[in-house]
Formats: structure tokens, sequence, C-alpha cells
């Protein structure tokens, strides 16, 4: 991966130094965007079927409902996602982004599941649309608790990285450590 990250390095990235650099929900909002997309495709694909030949019935309203606040979510957690790589410093302020796009995701999802997937919705049958709106709710609220718990009742207000814990065993094993003399050692074992 050469992903070049604007005023960091000079040179190309490696796998490992590229994802020390951004959140550690980084793959879960990009999950987020996937369950986002798929619910977002699949309420179009049942607007343009034969099911909305109405446009005016409430079930043709929700598939628009749906497709727009699939794009809308899919849209924000692309932001974030971007956000957490380019403003990883300054992670106290992202978190309460997150938190809020998280937020949004929970409020949205849960009102087209709840209309899809109610008697007489038409994602009441299962497949993408009815799996897709219920994975985008539960990652939603996965998202949305993990953020609370990082910034209300995370003991580790201080993430290290692999780099900085590697430099600070680097400095303890450079130190020279105090052997006991053999007499010392004996003494105790006769105690």
């Amino acid at each position: 991966m050469s992903a070049v990250v604007v005023g960091q390095t000079k040179g190309p990235l490696r796998k490992k130094e590229f994802w020390n650099m951004v959140c550690r929900r980084f793959n879960t909002w990009g999950l987020l965007v996937l369950t986002s997309l798929v619910a977002m495709t699949s309420a179009a694909q049942v607007y343009k079927s034969d099911a909305c030949t109405g446009d005016s019935t409430s079930a043709c309203k929700d598939m628009r409902l749906a497709f727009t606040f699939g794009v809308i979510v899919a849209a924000l957690s692309l932001i974030v996602m971007l956000a957490a790589v380019l403003f990883r410093e300054r992670q106290n302020c992202m978190i309460w982004v997150e938190t809020l796009v998280a937020a949004v995701g929970i409020a949205f999802f849960a009102t087209t599941t709840r209309r899809l997937t109610s008697p007489g919705g038409l994602a009441t049958t299962v497949g993408n649309l009815y799996y897709f709106n219920w994975g985008s709710l539960f990652v939603s609220v996965v998202l949305f608790l993990d953020c609370i718990d990082e910034k209300f009742y995370s003991t580790d207000k201080t993430e290290t990285t692999e780099v900085e814990v590697a430099a600070q065993m680097e400095e303890k094993s450079s130190t020279p450590v105090p052997v006991p003399p053999p007499e010392a050692a004996v003494a105790e074992a006769q105690v």
C-alpha cells in the first residue's frame, strides 16, 4: 500500500504504519459504508421494480426514504473514515464526530427498518433489503456504544502505538539491570 498522508511522510507507508495512524474503529466504519450501500441499492431496485408502480403509495415513499438515508449514512461514514486518517492527532475531537454520525445512523436505520420490515412493508420477506437494513442498524449501534465506551468509560486515555511501545522496550533493554552478587542470592536461599 503506498498511501501518502499530507505532511506526515515523504515515502510510501507500510501497512502496519498506515493502520497505526487511523482510529481503531476504521474497519467498522467501512462495514457501515458497505451495509448502507447494499441497503440503498436494494431499496433502489425494489423502487424500480413492479412493486412501486404507483409513486404515491406509502411503500414507495418508504423506498425513497431508505434510499436517501442509505446515501446520507454512507457519505457521512466515508467522511468519518477520511477524517480519521487526516486528523488522527485530534482523536479527542474525532470521538464526538464519530458518536454523532453513529447516532444519526441509528436514527435513520431504526426508522427505515421499522417502516420496511413492519407488516405491509416491502422488506417483510427475507432478502438483501431486510438483512442489510438490520445489519446497518446493528453496526450503527455497535459504533455508538464503542464511542461512548471510549469517551466515558475507557481507563486508558492515552493510546500508544506499536512504534512507541517498541521505543519504550528498547529504552528498557539499553539500561543495565542490576544483578545481585552471588553471595546475596546464597544468603537469601538459606533464610
